[in-house]
Parts: C-alpha cells; structure tokens; sequence
C-alpha cells in the first residue's frame, strides 16, 4: 500500500513510499497513450513518509532512516547513500533537498539547519534488499536476512569484501521479508522470522532451513531468541509470544500480551522465559508453563530484555528510555531505574549482574548497580555507519562487537571499546600547580583541619 507519491522532475521516473517506509523507484515506459512500468527498485527506508523530498532539478533524493538520522541518495539508485546526524533529540519533521542537490534543509523540531553536501562518487551500492541481522554471542559468526525471503550466513572475518560467486544461490525461507533474526553458532544454528507470520530454523553448516513451520497466527515475528542448548526457540509476534522445540518444531507453551510482544529472552540454562509487549507488560515464567506467569509494569513499551546468568533480575529497556532492573522471585523493581533520554533498543549483563550495557539512541553505556540504584561508567557514541539497527554480540571483556544493521544496508562490523583510560599524571612543572586555585574557586584551607572551606 502506498503511502505517498513524490513528486520527480523526470517524465519517466516515479517515486512512491508505502506504508512500511519502503522508497521505491519506477521506470516507465510512455509510448502514445499507454504507460508501462518497465523496472524498479528501492532507494531505500524511512521512519517518515512526510520526510522524504525530492531535487527539483536534479537526480538527488534527501529521507530519514531513523529518528536523527538524515539520508541523500541517488533517485536512480546508482550511487552510495550519504548519512548524517541531526538533532536527536526530538523527532525530525521534514527534509527538503535544494534543486540541484548540494544542500539540504532538516526541520527537527525547534531548530532549522542547512547542511552543504559533497559530490559523492558513483559506487557500488550496498544490498539494500537487507532486512535484518544478527550476530553470535561471540561476534564471530553474522546472519543476514533479505527483503525476499532468504537468508545468508557469513564469518564475520569475511565481511567487508565480496562474497564468493558460490554463494550466490540461497534457500528461500518465507514468503515476504525476513522481519528478524537469531544465531547460535555452538549448537549451528539459526531461527528467522518473517513478516509472514513464520519461524524458520536454519542450519549453518548448509543455510538451509530445517522442514518444520512454526506459525504465528498474525506476523511479523518481531524478536527471536535461541537457548544457550539450542532446544528452545521463543518469537514475539501479534497478540503473543511463542516458545518451540527446535527440534521438532513443536509448540510447547504460548505468553498472550497486551497487543504485540517486542523483546524476549532466555536465562542461561533455559528455565526462565520473559517477553515484553506494546503496553509496558513484562510476563516471565516457566518457558513451558508448569506455572503461573508473574508480571511487572515498565513506564514505556518494553524494547529490549536480558535476564542474568543466575536468573535473579530481569534488565528491562523500553520506549520511555527507562532501565529497570526487576526481581525475578516477586516481579518488583530492584532498584531504581535509570532514565535515558532516547528509547533502549538493546540490553545485556557484563560478566556479572551488576555491570549492565544499554544502547539509547546512538551512544551506548555501560553501568554499574550500586546500593540506590544504577550509575553510568562509560560511554560511547556509536560510528554511523553502524547505523540505527545495529546489533551487538555479548560483551566481552572491555569491549562490545557490533554489526552493521538493516538501515545502514552494508555488511560491516566494528568492535567498540569500553575500557575506561585512567587519568593521566601531570608533570609536576604543569602550569595548573601555579595557579591560586583558592582565589578562581573562592576556597579557603582551614590550617587546623586541612578541609576545604566555602566563604560566606
């Protein structure tokens, strides 16, 4: 379905936006009276059909991807996308790219900014038919999902050049875009979803998918996760979250939600399932349903779940920007949660439950849990080419892997450091030993007790 036309300086060119945000470009074939559609292509997606503009004289097209974040592209689809950042901190209205596509106007919010573009080369263009991604826990092993149903498998050693003329030819798992994505290499396989509504369970010897269905009565399947023993597949889709035999395909319990489940995860030895819905719902139980489910109420749709390696907390991010730890054993908070600015799209422990990891927006941090709540240790602003839909592997050590998402359209990685630098030792002939530090900050010594005195 269509969403908006967009206007185009050319007679035999057209531009459409449907309503996943899809841009789309057409040639036509005009001959006499008749007009015929003779190709197309995708230029790429938007959060915001309103956002997309079109060069009044040129062939240049301006979009957002994502909230903060703006595109230029060719209409024609022949040229890499160029992204820059924006304000980020409230949703951007609109773009309008200048007639001969050297600049752009972006209006986000309260601010207007003009942004001069520079003259791109032509080259190759990523494969923007990439629907979704995801990587093993230890950041060795990528899985790719496409527009059309398939996915590929590759070494994360191997990105960033092309691939084999072998792997040309892939197995088709659903009918329509794989929608979402999981990995685990230690038992070799992988679980996709589609907007079809379906599970599929692939092998990652061959990427071939296994012969069982698992169906959602409505998709898409929008998070999936693998147990560490590779027996278990949950996927969150409309209306609830499934958990299946991996083996068999077999569905062994069912979490109903309020309107569709988001996130999902798995505790370490496969006994603790938690899902997060639209309404703010967490549901966490017995992946089986021998018993009851218990629930907790975060402050915004739940986006992201971890549960520790011992089961004791859950870790929740949602729409709000909250995280929030929460008591397995009664489902209350364990402590207070920590607001961020920007929504959560990703969660998970360090080495114990006290060091959590959260991305919101584009930074991502690392905190520690202390007795009244959670306090920020580091944090980094993530490259852009990583784009907003970048996944990450599991911490390790002073460092987390991170995978080149769907939006971004390439197939890359980046390893992002965590590891905070001590401060550096001044020498002792700095000038900052000269200065009357008690005059510029208005300080006294009390010669008795050697404490710092504020003058009244």
């Amino acid at each position: 379905d269509f969403a908006r036309l967009v206007p185009v300086p050319h007679d035999d060119i057209l531009v459409t936006v449907d309503t996943n945000g899809d841009i789309y470009g057409w040639q036509l074939d005009v001959a006499d009276d008749t007009v015929a559609v003779a190709r197309n292509w995708l230029i790429g997606r938007t959060s915001d059909a309103g956002a997309v503009s079109v060069a009044a004289r040129a062939e240049g097209l301006a979009y957002e991807p994502a909230p903060g974040l703006v595109a230029t592209a060719d209409v024609r689809g022949e040229r890499n996308p160029t992204y820059f950042r924006v304000d980020a901190t409230s949703r951007m209205a609109s773009t309008r790219i200048a007639p001969g596509a050297d600049r752009v106007v972006t209006d986000s919010g309260p601010l207007f900014r003009l942004w001069q573009l520079e003259a791109t080369p032509a080259a190759t263009v990523p494969d923007k038919d990439l629907s979704a991604a995801a990587i093993d826990k230890r950041g060795q092993i990528a899985v790719f999902g496409f527009r059309g149903g398939n996915v590929r498998v590759r070494k994360v050693s191997e990105l960033g050049r092309a691939a084999p003329a072998t792997e040309n030819v892939d197995y088709i798992g659903h009918r329509g875009t794989v929608t979402s994505l999981a990995i685990n290499a230690a038992r070799n396989i992988a679980a996709s979803g589609g907007s079809d509504g379906v599970v599929r369970v692939w092998n990652l010897t061959t990427v071939a998918p296994t012969e069982h269905f698992l169906r959602h009565p409505e998709g898409p399947i929008r998070a999936l996760t693998i147990s560490q023993a590779g027996d278990l597949i949950v996927s969150a889709a409309e209306y609830s979250a499934r958990v299946w035999d991996a083996r068999s395909g077999e569905l062994i319990g069912e979490i109903p939600v309020d309107g569709a489940a988001l996130a999902v995860a798995l505790s370490t030895d496969g006994t603790l399932v938690a899902v997060g819905d639209t309404a703010g719902n967490i549901f966490f139980g017995a992946p089986r349903g021998e018993e009851p489910l218990l629930s907790a109420r975060a402050r915004g749709a739940v986006t992201a779940l971890a549960i520790a390696n011992d089961g004791s907390v859950i870790l929740s991010g949602d729409a709000a920007g909250n995280l929030q730890f929460w008591d397995t054993a009664t489902g209350m908070p364990a402590r207070r949660p920590y607001e961020f600015s920007e929504p959560l799209s990703w969660v998970d422990f360090g080495d114990d439950s006290a060091t959590v990891f959260a991305r919101s927006g584009t930074w991502v941090h690392e905190l520690v849990a202390a007795a009244n709540g959670l306090a920020v240790v580091a944090s980094r602003f993530l490259p852009i080419r990583l784009g907003p839909d970048a996944v990450a592997a599991d911490p390790s050590g002073d460092s987390i892997r991170w995978l080149a998402g769907p939006t971004q359209g390439a197939m890359d990685f980046l390893d992002v450091s965590m590891q905070r630098a001590p401060p550096a030792e001044l020498p002792l002939d700095s000038p900052v030993f000269g200065r009357d530090w008690s005059r510029i900050l208005g300080l006294g010594i009390d010669e008795a007790t050697g404490m710092t005195q504020i003058p009244r």
